[in-house]
């Protein structure tokens, strides 16, 4: 009997690490649903003696505002900030969540502030995309070198968000860019400064690094990675999916609760502040485990609202085919690299038995075929939010295994039209994979394949890969190198320690029939 009660308290304490990026966002989905009383018990409960957490203060704190116990909330708030709330993120609940105690914190509520960001986004040859957030409804510059370059208002309706866009610069430079607010009729003040280099102009054959991942539902202990990332000085970064666990795309407060505990975390702000930042979604930003969007604009009613919150929270140079067909595909380009960034979720229909079916939809599958003809860059990257080596996950549908007809289309389409340099990225599988990808006809594929960036949970490693890790959380390492006799890209996984666990070594002559 001992034994058994060992094991029992074991697996749970297991259970509760597993399941703590998704413990305060489904406590706060049932604030939203009318239970806050369970949200309190459930709160307390995990306070006990322990009581060091500032997420279940602040969730705690939410919760009795809801059942209108403001003295309690007080309390519960004060010790979220002890304990290290950011201040900044809390003035925002102080709008919605925490309004009933609202004026109890008037030094909170006195002046504007910068709450997130900057976050350096979409970066092209001659133009940068900065996404800040404030405290308050506000007017926000970016200054570029010392000069105006851009203003945005941010306001409740775009939850205080602004993307700021700076045009004008000129290729492969580094620029400083500070945020100047005004706040309450002052004088506009510095918020914030950073810095950024601008990509090569297009066709340049300038060697560069990419660091990209998934998998990153929020973990205290392992929101350190965003520094280890930034400790390989990347030139850019592409976050390919889960980027965030939210998995209730019918409350946009519940999204919105992610994504501020996600960038107000230090070292993520950190890298994002220098570091140019692309990003697709997954089913866990997009709608639920494993989703398929349908061929509808508009069906589910929550698909367009769902994309409308995914646009506030980054800065990407545009988003599928904008508010006529809404999505989050898009092309850009980094020198001799073309990079197409793809949506495996708004548009996909459900797998069949026959391999009938669409992961891309018409629209966008057209639209990818174009832009490959168009392509002049020796390396074209085919960026999917999920593998497209088969047997990646087990019997599943869910990754383009799911699409074995329309996966056969898109690499029939580039070998008949002599479409060379091609490599693909990946993420959903919680590790880092490579894999040669063959095909009927033409060159073999290598697939880089990374989501464990800050996810407790992982998947098997697969005997069939070239290379597959999950001991730690990584990310992927890609470097491109377009110019001189052997041009060549490379892919590492690196650990969330710093070590450099696997490499592969691609020539781009192998890229070619």
């Amino acid at each position: 009997m001992r034994t058994i009660l060992i094991i029992t308290i074991v697996s749970a304490t297991l259970v509760s690490q597993q399941q703590y990026k998704k413990l305060h966002r489904d406590a706060l989905r049932q604030v939203v649903n009318g239970k806050p009383a369970k949200v309190v018990t459930a709160m307390r409960a995990r306070i006990g003696d322990k009581a060091d957490d500032p997420e279940d203060w602040f969730m705690l704190a939410i919760a009795e505002c809801k059942l209108g116990q403001a003295d309690d909330a007080e309390r519960s708030a004060r010790q979220a900030l002890k304990l290290g709330m950011p201040e900044e993120r809390f003035a925002l609940a102080l709008h919605d969540w925490l309004r009933p105690i609202r004026a109890r914190f008037p030094k909170l509520t006195a002046q504007v502030r910068l709450a997130m960001g900057p976050m350096i986004g979409a970066v092209g040859p001659n133009d940068a995309r900065v996404w800040v957030r404030t405290t308050d409804a506000t007017t926000v510059v970016l200054h570029i070198d010392g000069k105006v370059a851009s203003s945005a208002s941010t306001s409740p309706e775009a939850d205080f968000t602004a993307v700021l866009h700076a045009t004008g610069l000129e290729p492969d430079r580094r620029y400083s860019a500070s945020i100047w607010m005004e706040s309450d009729g002052r004088k506009p003040s510095v918020a914030s400064t950073s810095s950024f280099r601008t990509a090569p102009a297009a066709g340049t054959p300038r060697t560069f690094t990419l660091a990209f991942g998934g998998g990153a539902g929020f973990t205290p202990q392992f929101e350190r990675m965003w520094d280890s990332v930034g400790a390989t000085q990347p030139d850019l970064l592409l976050l390919m999916g889960d980027n965030v666990y939210i998995d209730h795309p019918k409350h946009p407060d519940v999204q919105r609760f992610c994504y501020h505990r996600r960038q107000s975390s230090g070292p993520y702000r950190r890298l994002l502040s220098h570091v140019p930042t692309f990003s697709i979604w997954d089913d866990h930003d997009f709608g639920t485990n494993d989703c398929q969007g349908g061929p509808d604009v508009d069906k589910p009613a929550w698909k367009r609202p769902v994309w409308n919150v995914f646009k506030q929270n980054w800065a990407n140079p545009s988003y599928g085919g904008g508010a006529a067909r809404p999505g989050c595909w898009y092309r850009f380009t980094w020198g001799s690299v073309d990079f197409f960034m793809l949506d495996g979720r708004t548009y996909r229909t459900k797998p069949r038995k026959d391999g009938v079916g669409t992961m891309l939809g018409p629209h966008q599958k057209a639209w990818l075929k174009q832009e490959l003809l168009a392509s002049k860059s020796p390396f074209k990257v085919l960026c999917s939010p999920v593998p497209w080596a088969a047997g990646t996950k087990g019997g599943s549908k869910d990754t383009w295994d799911g699409y074995p007809l329309e996966r056969a289309e898109i690499y029939g389409f580039l070998a008949d039209k002599g479409i060379s340099g091609v490599v693909q990225i990946s993420a959903d599988r919680h590790r880092s994979d490579a894999w040669l990808n063959t095909r009927e006809k033409g060159y073999p594929i290598y697939e880089f394949n990374s989501s464990r960036l800050t996810n407790i949970h992982t998947h098997p490693t697969m005997k069939n890969a070239l290379f597959s890790y999950n001991k730690t959380p990584s990310f992927g390492l890609v470097r491109f190198e377009p110019g001189g006799d052997a041009p060549r890209v490379t892919y590492e996984v690196v650990t969330i320690n710093g070590d450099h666990v696997h490499r592969l070594d691609v020539p781009l002559s192998k890229l070619r029939d």
